[in-house]
């Protein structure tokens, strides 16, 4: 399903548009939604209904603050859920998970209200404006007045394409209270009842303006159930973008803020041509490293130097220390570098380095987690939102041990025997109970 956006609008009004997107997303949803990112999203810091901090008009900057802050996190898929094929279990053991190819590209919160649309990357920059098809996305959209309507999306810039992940508000109508299983399939129903009318002219329409160089194309992702033929579906099958891994949705989970474990990401060297290719170009040199996004922060108490500089990731786990002489020496403590402001401030206050590591190791217990071999590599750019979450580097840290004896990656193999003995486990059961 392809439907038509128009070319990217110019023009004198964007500020106000903005403007008025951004009070509309207050008034309707205190606590605005959000979309989901696993490079660098910024991490929401109030709970929904909380009231939340909303930005003054006027400034740019604040704007974008404010849209950065409505962007979710997927956990990565460290260990396989025990309910990853439930195609055939009730909603109180869990429901299963769906699987979903994920393009390359960027992640991006789609706004359409008060008659334009606006895309924004997950630091809450502008990526592009325009009218579009969707509930009040253009002057000629039908849609509620003082409606939105918003969409979880990523931009695949080859194909100029929008493909659309999740769908967060329809016409004014909050999903975030609805389970996976809905928000997927009302979002392709709508598409197909109130945007599939135009599509044929549409699909004429778009493909003229984007071999122009002046349309986008708006598509929903595939997903499929998360069994054996839907697994290897979504990992192998044909599809019109660069895979980037796999996303796994929890069939019975809500929008949740933050990390979020009812959205998993998984990737291999077979699926995302990125991946582990900072351990490729080390392993050229007899090295083997990973690499890292860490929140060098002020150290706690008063005088702030008596434990060192703590070095966090997204979800605020300490994974290593700084010294003094290390901080000044990468130029942390003069506030080079970084988007989370400079060590020293305020106590929450940060700086955003990149790191060399070796190993990522945790006890059984999950309550320690550290990281090996940790040295400096470089600050990261202002665009950078936030640091790694804790389950990107352990997955990244266990696939790249691969299939040593011992090991604890997750493979594309052990899903499949995830799903199979799950599938197996059911039958057997669905037996007994016949007996």
């Amino acid at each position: 399903m392809s439907n038509a956006i128009e070319k990217e609008e110019p023009g004198a009004e964007r500020e106000e548009d903005e403007a008025r997107q951004e009070q509309g997303l207050q008034e309707t949803h205190d606590a605005a939604p959000m979309a989901m990112d696993d490079e660098g999203a910024q991490a929401p810091t109030q709970k929904r209904g909380g009231g939340g901090t909303h930005p003054n008009k006027g400034t740019r900057d604040k704007q974008a603050q404010f849209y950065a802050n409505q962007f979710a996190i997927p956990e990565w898929m460290v260990e396989v859920p025990r309910d990853l094929n439930g195609q055939h279990s009730t909603e109180e053991e869990g429901g299963g998970w769906f699987v979903m190819p994920r393009p390359e590209g960027k992640r991006c919160l789609m706004v359409a209200s008060g008659g334009i649309t606006v895309t924004r990357l997950a630091n809450g920059e502008v990526l592009h404006r325009f009218p579009s098809a969707l509930p009040n996305g253009s002057q000629r959209a039908k849609g509620p007045r003082d409606g939105w309507t918003l969409l979880d999306c990523i931009y695949h810039e080859a194909t100029r394409t929008y493909f659309v992940l999740d769908l967060l508000c329809w016409r004014k109508m909050e999903l975030y209270d609805c389970t996976c299983k809905f928000r997927l399939f009302f979002l392709r129903s709508k598409f197909a009842e109130e945007l599939g009318e135009e599509s044929a002219v549409a699909a004429a329409a778009t493909t003229a303006a984007v071999a122009a160089g002046g349309g986008f194309r708006l598509e929903p992702l595939p997903y499929f159930e998360c069994d054996s033929a839907g697994l290897r579906r979504a990992y192998g099958e044909s599809v019109p973008f660069v895979r980037d891994g796999l996303l796994f949705w929890s069939k019975q989970g809500y929008v949740e803020m933050g990390l979020s474990p009812l959205v998993l990401l998984w990737k291999d060297m077979q699926c995302s041509r990125y991946f582990l290719r900072d351990t490729q170009q080390q392993q050229q040199q007899q090295q083997q490293f990973l690499s890292c996004v860490l929140v060098v922060k002020k150290a706690a108490g008063k005088g702030g130097m008596e434990g060192g500089y703590p070095l966090s990731t997204l979800d605020g786990l300490v994974v290593g220390r700084a010294t003094l002489e290390e901080v000044n020496a990468w130029g942390v403590g003069q506030g080079g570098g970084g988007g989370g402001g400079a060590v020293g401030g305020e106590e929450e206050e940060g700086v955003l380095v990149r790191f060399w590591f070796e190993g990522a190791t945790e006890d059984e217990e999950g309550n320690e987690q550290l990281l090996h071999g940790l040295r400096f590599n470089k600050h990261c750019s202002l665009k950078r939102a936030t640091a790694d979450a804790w389950s990107k580097l352990l997955f990244h840290s266990r696939a790249k041990e691969g299939g040593r004896e011992g090991g604890r990656a997750v493979t594309f193999d052990l899903l499949l025997q995830a799903v199979e003995r799950s599938a197996q486990e059911e039958g057997e059961e669905a037996e007994e109970m016949m007996r």
